[in-house]
């Protein structure tokens, strides 16, 4: 008894802590708790893009959809919605959120468990804390929420929750430290983000190298061997817990556009630069095209060193406001001037996160700032992407500490922080001077890409940058947490803290004074000729000014946060519990008010206004309210069709909004749908398109014009549901499926590839009778579609939907029927003569299997 009474105590410090987090949490979210709902851009397409399930799911209750029939002529459903049963962590995050409205438990659990990674490594409570504060609100994270990116961002926040239990289990907590890490990497998986728990595994690699290293010099391999073997079990167990999630879309992944190519020559391929190797995933185009400029990553350091967001709010101090008058603050202004096509803002880890970044370079002794370092260089080299360095270049960046770590102690003439900064400042000057165009240049992203496994699924480089939310507060607080060790030298001490505030308040009072030096120093964007000639240099001059502001704001904060640590360095403040609450508050105060200019009370909507943003428009109305019941898809043309998802809320469209489409289908955009090829449109079933001026085609027939200038025409053409074909053409290669719509009237004619001509089956080829001979839709679902036939002979048949081999099977009078891959993108079947009723059902095996697998998973982790 008297041990619980004195050990409580030190539990309450703990316990304040993590209150602290939850409060602040719902501070900065509070909108959320009085009901409102985040004003996402991405949220609202991804409502748009769901609608199709949940109605679905309403209208068969205890079933899902698993596929959907609203977007891009059809696609699996479970890339888009899925609320899996049998994995315990989704029954716990939905009693998180029956309890507060997400975001708010994501930071709180990330907060919480970047704490206990400090923790692990023996940093205080109140430094934790201020290290908590430091990964919580870096910004980036609220960047990603403002934009509705809550698979990313929960993905990011359970990260340090699975650094800190295998240090835990590392250091001999074998059972706790295994249920945590289970419980851990359930929550990370279950966040089916795989982008951002690839680049979390290659922070664990790294640790656990280092572990490795550590444990074998003091003798202690059995335990390594031990421990990692529990870490095993407890990853395997995460893995079954989340085998629903992940299954089904590891299964999905080589057929979507993440996936290998079965094409030759991709449509408008470009040349591959020299060296590189034709993808197996993502265009390499497109994997890079949101990439960091060099210079950009100053904004770690200063926000506004690019400008801040591409679409910003400005006050009464802009100089746009002042040159042009206060009508300039109606509008949003394109701030950032950055290669990348917009951002909704910077990647900013705090002025005194990157002053205390470079004191834990300094000072920690424990070997893992090798790790964290490592780390954080790698990936602020990933995030460049397009713009990234060449090998040459890399390796001598990698190098520095390695040298550093041969050589320091010989050099007598320089302390060991002046020559760190000495050797760094050299090494960059030489891969600068030897470093070549990005463009032209075979760089460290582009071996990646070629090499590393997964890596070419991936996209948007530049969100690599978000993992130094992780890393650099991590080291950070080790530093100060080193720094008020009485064990470190106290000339070390104070080198380490001039040395610290020198660089990061040098570059700041140089951003400030003359930054030509560090950034290109014309502060123009590309998308500046798209704006009146004459508004143009105001808008220059207010980029200047914001770079300034933040560079004066970010030094004032590392002078103030090295000046709290040279008071206690000098006795002036004695009390270190007070620096650290010191520094929380300031570490706080910074990232808390940077991030309201992405993200505060302006950003939340009510729910009422968050469902006018689905308001139906007068052309989806006009079709719905006069061809109600009728299955059939439109082609918006007039609303950017392959980034909508406005009109799959209301209507089936050939269009939508998907990041991870089905690779062939999104080469039949590029190569056809995207150049208006009539026979692909009509063989989609396109029974209306909207355009913006009169068509001039007599198969499309003008119904109705909106308000709004759309011009609804009906498509006199189309194909239908499914049409009996007189001919099929068997060609040797995909290529030459999708090259054949060019030129063959799919109406008459179907398209199969050598590979399936076996299963083909013998059929009439005597002309059509189209009075006599029919195949009608007679009843339709997401999982279901019915059709009855008719023909005196037996007939290849064409279907408008989508083909995807994994779940959909076919019956002809419920006899198994083979499907075969039709016209490149649909499904086909040889259909005997007579009467028939044709049924095309989805049931993804693979979904079932899963579901047993994490149930297993769950149960195991329950006895854990």
């Amino acid at each position: 008894m008297l041990r619980k009474i004195t050990a409580a105590p030190a539990f309450v410090p703990t316990l304040i802590a993590a209150l602290v987090l939850l409060l602040v949490s719902c501070i900065y979210f509070h909108p959320l708790l009085a009901g409102k709902l985040l004003k996402s851009s991405d949220v609202i397409l991804i409502h748009g893009m769901q609608k199709d399930i949940f109605d679905y799911r309403a209208a068969h209750p205890g079933e899902d959809a698993f596929w959907s029939t609203s977007m891009f002529s059809g696609m699996p459903a479970y890339t888009i919605h899925y609320e899996p049963e049998g994995n315990l962590i989704k029954q716990i995050q939905r009693a998180m959120r029956a309890i507060l409205p997400e975001p708010i438990p994501h930071f709180f659990l990330g907060m919480l468990g970047f704490f206990f990674l400090l923790r692990v490594f023996g940093v205080s409570v109140w430094l934790a804390l201020a290290g908590a504060f430091g990964f919580g609100f870096f910004s980036y994270h609220i960047i990603i929420t403002e934009a509705g990116h809550g698979a990313k961002l929960a993905a990011l926040m359970y990260g340090p929750a699975v650094l800190a239990s295998i240090a835990w289990t590392f250091r001999g907590n074998l059972l706790a430290g295994a249920a945590l890490l289970a419980l851990a990497m359930g929550f990370e998986l279950t966040s089916n983000h795989v982008q951002i728990t690839y680049y979390l595994a290659i922070i664990v690699g790294l640790y656990g190298l280092y572990e490795l290293v550590r444990m074998g010099r003091s003798g202690q391999l059995k335990r390594f061997v031990l421990a990692l073997g529990a870490m095993v079990g407890a990853v395997g167990v995460a893995l079954l817990m989340s085998a629903i999630t992940l299954l089904p879309l590891y299964e999905y992944n080589a057929y979507s556009i993440r996936g290998a190519s079965e094409l030759q020559v991709e449509p408008g391929e470009r040349e591959e630069r020299p060296g590189s190797k034709k993808s197996t995933g993502v265009d390499r185009d497109y994997a890079f095209n949101w990439s960091n400029d060099r210079d950009e990553l100053l904004t770690l350091l200063m926000a506004n060193a690019k400008g801040g967001s591409s679409s910003a709010k400005i006050d009464r101090s802009s100089v746009l406001v002042k040159e042009r008058g206060d009508q300039m603050m109606d509008y949003p202004w394109p701030m950032y001037w950055g290669t990348q096509p917009f951002t909704s803002g910077p990647t900013y880890a705090g002025a005194l996160i990157c002053f205390l970044f470079i004191l834990g370079l300094i000072l920690d002794r424990t070997g893992l700032k090798w790790v964290i370092l490592y780390s954080t260089l790698l990936f602020m080299i990933m995030s460049l992407g397009k713009n990234s360095y060449g090998i040459p270049e890399v390796l001598i960046f990698f190098s520095i500490p390695a040298v550093y770590l041969l050589t320091y102690k010989k050099v007598n003439q320089l302390s060991p922080p002046v020559y760190g900064l000495v050797l760094a400042l050299g090494g960059f000057l030489l891969a600068t001077a030897i470093g070549g165009d990005p463009a032209k240049t075979y760089k460290l992203t582009d071996l990646f890409f070629d090499y590393l496994p997964l890596y070419n699924k991936f996209r948007a480089p530049a969100s690599i940058l978000g993992m130094l939310g992780a890393t650099m507060p991590w080291l950070a607080l080790l530093g100060v947490h080193a720094f008020f060790q009485p064990t470190t030298d106290a000339a070390m001490r104070r080198q380490a803290l001039f040395v610290a505030a020198g660089v990061t308040g040098g570059l700041c009072l140089i951003a400030l004074l003359a930054p030509g030096l560090l950034l290109d120093g014309n502060f123009k964007n590309e998308q500046d000729s798209r704006l009146p000639a004459e508004i143009v240099p105001a808008l220059e001059a207010e980029r200047a000014r914001l770079l300034r502001n933040d560079a004066f704001r970010s030094l004032a904060l590392i002078l103030i946060g090295a000046g709290l640590l040279f008071a206690w360095m000098r006795k002036m403040i004695k009390s270190e519990q007070r620096v650290s609450l010191a520094l929380a508050a300031l570490i706080l105060l910074d990232l808390f008010v940077v991030n309201t200019r992405y993200l505060w009370t302006e950003g939340y909507q009510t729910r009422d206004e968050f469902e006018a943003n689905f308001r139906i428009r007068e052309a989806d109305l006009f079709v719905k309210q006069n061809f109600p019941n009728q299955y059939f898809r439109v082609f918006p043309t007039t609303r950017n069709p392959f980034n909508d998802s406005m009109t799959p809320y209301h209507l089936r469209s050939i269009g939508g909004y998907n990041a991870a489409k089905i690779k062939r289908y999104q080469q039949l955009i590029e190569a056809h749908i995207s150049q208006f090829n009539a026979n692909v449109i009509n063989m989609l079933n396109t029974e209306f398109i909207y355009l913006s001026r009169e068509a001039g085609i007599p198969a499309l027939q003008l119904l109705h014009k909106t308000q709004d200038g759309e011009l609804v025409y009906r498509n006199l053409a189309n194909y239908g549901p499914a049409w009996i074909v007189q001919d099929v053409q068997v060609v040797p290669t995909p290529d030459d499926a999708l090259a054949q719509l060019d030129s063959v009237n799919s109406f008459v004619i179907a398209t199969i590839e050598a590979r399936q001509k076996d299963l083909l089956g013998s059929f009439s080829r005597d002309s059509v009778d189209l009075k006599n001979e029919t195949v009608r839709l007679i009843r339709q679902s997401n999982r279901e579609l019915v059709y009855e036939y008719q023909s005196d002979k037996p007939r290849f048949v064409t279907f408008s939907e989508i083909y995807y081999p994994k779940g959909w099977t076919a019956t002809i009078d419920g006899q198994p029927a083979e499907i075969l891959q039709t016209n490149f993108v649909l499904r086909g079947l040889t259909v005997p003569a007579g009467k028939h009723t044709i049924r095309f059902y989805f049931e993804p095996t693979t979904v079932a299997q899963a579901a047993n697998y994490s149930r297993t998973g769950s149960l195991i982790f329950l006895l854990l």
